[in-house]
C-alpha cells in the first residue's frame, strides 16, 4: 500500500464526489470528461446513495484518502449497489479515473443486477496512514443506489460514517492530488 504524508496536503473531511451521464458499463474508461455532469464535495457518507431514476444511466466517482483510525490486519470494505460498484484502496486507486483498472479492486460489485453486497478481503492498515481510494458507482436504467460501508473487525460490524477517516484535496480539480 502506498503511504502519503497527511501534512503535505491540506486536506478536508470527506470524499469528493464527481457525475458522469453515462453508465460506466463496468469500465472506468467510459468516464470521460465530456460526460462530467458535476462535482460535489464533503461526503462522509454513503448509505442509501440515490443513484435513480433521477440519475438513470449515470455514474458517480468518489475520490480521496482513506485514513484508518487503528491499526489492523482486518480492515474490511463493502459496498451494496444497484448497478455495479467498485473499491481501489492504496496505490491502485491512484491512476487518473478513465485509467482505473477493475482486475485490482479490493471491491468488485460490478455489473448490472438489483441491490447486491460485495465484501472485500482483511486489508492491512496502519493507523495515521493515507491509503488513496476511489469508489465507482453505476445505475445503467431504473432506480439505483449505493451504500459504502467499513469494519475495523473483519466483518464482526460495519459503519457508514465515515467523518474523520476519509478525506480530499480541495485544491485538485477532481478532489484527488498526490503531487
Amino acid at each position: 500500500m502506498a503511504i502519503f504524508s497527511f501534512q503535505k496536503h491540506n486536506l478536508v473531511d470527506g470524499l469528493f464526489r464527481r457525475r458522469f451521464n453515462v453508465y460506466h458499463a463496468d469500465d472506468p474508461g467510459n468516464l470521460v470528461e465530456g460526460q462530467l455532469e458535476g462535482t460535489d464535495a464533503a461526503v462522509t457518507q454513503i448509505n442509501g446513495f440515490d443513484m435513480g431514476p433521477t440519475h438513470s444511466r449515470d455514474t458517480f466517482v468518489f475520490r480521496g484518502y482513506f485514513r484508518p483510525d487503528t491499526t489492523a490486519t482486518n480492515w474490511r470494505f463493502r459496498t451494496n449497489s444497484d448497478d455495479g460498484s467498485f473499491v481501489w484502496l492504496g496505490v491502485n486507486a491512484i491512476p487518473d479515473t478513465v485509467d482505473l483498472n477493475t482486475s485490482n479492486v479490493i471491491v468488485d460489485n460490478g455489473g448490472e443486477h438489483g441491490a447486491a453486497t460485495v465484501t472485500s478481503g482483511n486489508q492491512s492498515l496502519t493507523a495515521g496512514v493515507l491509503y488513496p481510494i476511489a469508489i465507482v458507482a453505476g445505475n445503467n436504467t431504473g432506480p439505483g443506489s449505493l451504500t459504502f460501508s467499513v469494519s475495523r473487525n473483519g466483518g464482526t460490524s460495519y459503519f457508514t460514517n465515515l467523518s474523520g477517516l476519509v478525506f480530499y484535496d480541495p485544491a485538485a480539480d477532481n478532489g484527488f492530488n498526490l503531487s
